[in-house]
């Protein structure tokens, strides 16, 4: 009798405590988190019973990570509530990974993880959830997923740094200017073409566009050449065999993966005789005008998610961020077009003996970006010198400017320091960029 009774018991506390540990009311019927609500497992609303979710996180190191120490921060919708939980987690276990393929891992196939428990999300109605990594301090990873789209599943897998750059602007608020933010871009974007002969004097890039867009960069400096075949990329004399609806295509699917994220894209006639150049543009827009933003005005994020924003760098035409009038060429100027814009653009060097002054030129335009409100600020770190036979040597710049850009965002405090465009980008020198657009 004494046994039946104490059975009993746990068998009605069971009932009493299971349902208040997986579900919340909702009136008079409990959710959980395989009804897949948006928010129904991030948090109870004010006044439902209390709710608390284990949310899984499984994180997937390279093997040769060195890491210092690892930590954890949760922000939902933007911001952080007092009882968000902030997790160091050196102590945990560090499992290594073996490399998956390519640039990524994955644990899918075979490589270890590790595995940690977060509790206590969140008292108030939230829709989405931003998971950052840090090591020593340094942000290695910021994803945002939606409550809806995690769902009943209830994991988040963390990637390595190198691919983890794919929906930083979709953590970011709507409200957000892009003018106030710290954008990573590129220089002649599609000029990665290596044929042997021209890497010295044409080549800007070692990452396509669809690794560029993956690799953080939101900014493309896109170069165009109408001919028989339709508009195809150039630098200069150089064709890139690249053509124009090859970057909208890669543009296109990388925009439907990730629409939160904008990507700015400048376009300039690299022939300045063709005067149907700008039809041309405007039939490859008219194709999918969903897809671009061409008001000349600098527009929140919210209002360009998921399109492309253009910057026109040529005439003959009244649609999109004006640049075709007033552009001063290898200088830093200004231009008002409707858009309050600044840009430095002193790429002929000539001696190696100016990089120091073009360095000083890319950090005067970074400070007057921080101090600016709704000025658009686009800085060239790109340029060449003199080289071998007097070939313009691209590499010389892009290695002094790099390591300086990437050494000098990491020291920066947070803030909105302007869009750059840089040569040979990596993952590395993006991510330092986007931080700053993130609370410490």
């Amino acid at each position: 009798m004494k046994k039946h009774l104490i059975r009993v018991m746990l068998t009605l506390t069971c009932l009493l405590l299971f349902p208040a540990l997986l579900t919340y009311a909702d009136g008079n019927r409990l959710l959980t988190p395989a009804d897949n609500a948006p928010a129904a497992w991030l948090s109870a609303r004010k006044g439902d019973a209390a709710y608390t979710h284990d949310l899984r996180v499984v994180l997937v190191l390279p093997a040769d990570w060195d890491s210092e120490k690892l930590s954890v921060a949760l922000t939902f919708d933007g911001t952080t509530p007092p009882n968000a939980l902030q997790m160091p987690v050196p102590e945990l276990p560090l499992y290594r990974t073996v490399k998956a393929g390519g640039s990524s891992y994955s644990a899918a196939e075979g490589a270890t993880i590790r595995v940690m428990t977060m509790v206590g999300l969140a008292d108030g109605s939230y829709s989405s959830l931003t998971l950052t990594l840090s090591d020593g301090g340094k942000v290695v990873h910021r994803s945002t997923q939606s409550a809806a789209a995690i769902g009943a599943a209830a994991d988040l897998t963390l990637l390595p740094w190198d691919s983890s750059l794919t929906d930083w602007m979709g953590a970011l608020p709507d409200s957000r200017s892009i003018a106030d933010l710290t954008i990573p871009g590129t220089h002649d974007s599609g000029a990665d073409y290596n044929n042997g002969l021209t890497t010295t004097y044409s080549r800007c890039q070692s990452l396509s566009i669809a690794d560029q867009l993956s690799a953080g960069v939101r900014f493309m400096d896109i170069r165009l050449k109408l001919q028989d075949s339709g508009l195809n990329v150039y630098h200069g004399i150089v064709d890139q065999h690249l053509t124009f609806d090859e970057v909208l295509a890669d543009c296109k699917v990388f925009l439907s993966a990730h629409p939160g994220e904008v990507i700015l894209m400048s376009i300039k006639q690299e022939d300045d005789d063709n005067a149907s150049f700008p039809s041309a543009i405007a039939a490859e827009i008219a194709k999918d005008p969903t897809l671009w933003y061409t008001q000349n005005r600098i527009p929140t994020l919210g209002e360009a998610r998921g399109k492309i924003l253009l910057i026109r760098r040529y005439g003959g035409a009244s649609i999109g961020i004006n640049c075709a009038d007033g552009w001063s060429d290898n200088t830093q100027f200004t231009m008002h077009n409707g858009v309050s814009m600044q840009v430095q653009d002193y790429y002929n060097l000539g001696s190696s003996d100016n990089l120091e002054s073009k360095w000083s030129k890319l950090q005067t335009l970074i400070t007057t970006a921080s101090k600016q409100d709704n000025t658009f600020c686009l800085n060239f770190s790109s340029g060449y010198t003199s080289g071998l036979f007097g070939l313009p040597s691209i590499s010389t710049v892009s290695n002094y400017m790099n390591p300086k850009l990437t050494d000098y965002f990491a020291s920066l405090p947070r803030g909105g320091y302007g869009t750059f465009a840089i040569d040979f980008i990596t993952p590395e020198i993006a991510t330092e960029l986007i931080a700053t657009n993130f609370p410490e």
